[in-house]
């Protein structure tokens, strides 16, 4: 009966270890590339109670930065 307990153990040890394994080989993250432009695509909307500050007159209050995004339009194929 001990040996029985003993083996299932070890069973279920290694299926848990499998089971993690995999779990980490399949995250989401694992299939991200960096050198993806991730805001291509993205736009910038408002809305506002102001009438003469509707979406085209957007601003956007923060602190300035020295940072410019790269321009990926030249790396396309």
């Amino acid at each position: 009966m001990e040996v029985l307990r003993i083996t299932f153990l070890i069973l279920g040890v290694v299926f848990l270890q499998q089971c993690r394994a995999e779990y980490y080989e399949n995250d989401y993250y694992s299939e991200y590339e960096c050198n993806w432009p991730l805001l291509e695509h993205a736009v910038l909307s408002a809305t506002s109670a102001l009438r003469e500050r509707g979406p085209n007159n957007a601003r956007l209050d923060g602190k300035c930065s020295q940072y410019s995004p790269p321009n990926f339009t030249s790396l396309s194929p």
